[in-house]
Order: C-alpha cells, then structure tokens, then sequence
C-alpha cells in the first residue's frame, strides 16, 4: 500500500510537468548505473562500463545543478532539488493530509516504528486491570483495499491520459462504480468519507 501511495503520489507530481519530469525518472537509470559502475565496475566487464559512462555522459547535464555556494552538485534523488524529500512531492501535489494519514505511518510500520502501531492497539480491550491487545485485527483492511483501489485508478487514470491502454470512459465507468461502492460502505458503517 505505501508503494501504491508512494506512486500515486510521485505521477501526479511528474503529470506537473510532464516533460521534464518524466525526462529526469527515466534519465536516472544512468546515474545509478554510473554509482553502481563506480562501486563494482572492476567486476564488470570493460566495455559494460565503457557503455554505462556514455549514457551517463548524456543525461549528467540534466540533474546537475548550483548550490546555494555556487558548486556544482548532483542530486541524490533524481526529483531533486525541485523537491527535496518525498514529503516535498506530496506537497507540491496537494497530497499532504495522504503523506501524514497514510505514507507516514505506513513508513513507520515499514520501518519497524512501534508508535505506527498506535491505530491496533487503540481499540485495545479493557478487563478490569488487564488490557488486551489486538495485533493481527482485520479491522482496518476495508480501508486498506478502498485506499488501494483509489490510489492505483488514480495512478492508473494519469498514465491512461499519457499512454492510451484503455477506453477512458470504461476505465471511469470502473473507477466510480468501486468508488461508488466503497462510500456506500462507509456511510453503512457510520463513517464519513
């Protein structure tokens, strides 16, 4: 789910500006193939690397950038330094209140952050002196399945409109049935959507 969110969130930012942004993701496969080549080229064969620094020759101009000192730097993160972090791209993409309620904690569970666990144990259960806690409670996955369903027709709808794969209006008629659906059950459970 956080990779979905991750990904939601990084198309939209490179649909900004489509262009150059686009450019810059692809483009920075020869920047890491350049670092990987720098750590183990003597393991690869001469001509590998040979290919691997003309690449990089031609789209190093493209990352490279002054500092507030006047050097040159490159980036490392290829959205750099038009956004400096990932929070930065949820952001600029409108999609802050889905970095703190969604990509942070589940960063935090990714990462073995016990706070991130705050929702499971919340609802923990009270017996006199005695709590309980539900780890492994199902409780949550209708929203983990909505939230995934939304993020990758989302994903989906922004490549669509780059790279045609399917008819847009069936593609729409999908996304807002299941959306349709899925707010029809939270309104059912008492929540709002």
């Amino acid at each position: 789910m956080r990779s979905l969110l991750n990904l939601l969130a990084v198309t939209h930012w490179i649909s900004l500006d489509p262009e150059l942004r686009s450019d810059k993701y692809l483009g920075w496969y020869w920047v890491q193939m350049h670092l990987d080549a720098e750590q183990w080229g003597a393991s690869l064969p001469p001509s590998w690397v040979q290919s691997i620094e003309r690449h990089y020759e031609t789209v190093r101009q493209r990352f490279e950038y002054k500092d507030s000192k006047g050097r040159i730097r490159m980036p490392d993160c290829w959205y750099q330094p038009e956004a400096n972090t990932i929070r930065d791209i949820f952001v600029q993409t409108d999609l802050e209140k889905q970095y703190e309620e969604g990509y942070r904690p589940l960063s935090g569970i990714e990462h073995s952050d016990s706070s991130a666990f705050f929702a499971m144990v919340a609802l923990m259960e009270r017996a006199g002196d005695e709590k309980r806690i539900e780890i492994h409670s199902d409780l949550f996955v209708p929203h983990y399945l909505r939230n995934a369903f939304q993020y990758f027709a989302d994903i989906f709808r922004i490549c669509n409109q780059a790279i045609p794969l399917a008819p847009a209006d069936k593609l729409e008629a999908i996304a807002s049935e299941a959306l349709a659906f899925y707010k029809a059950d939270m309104v059912a459970r008492g929540i709002a959507p």
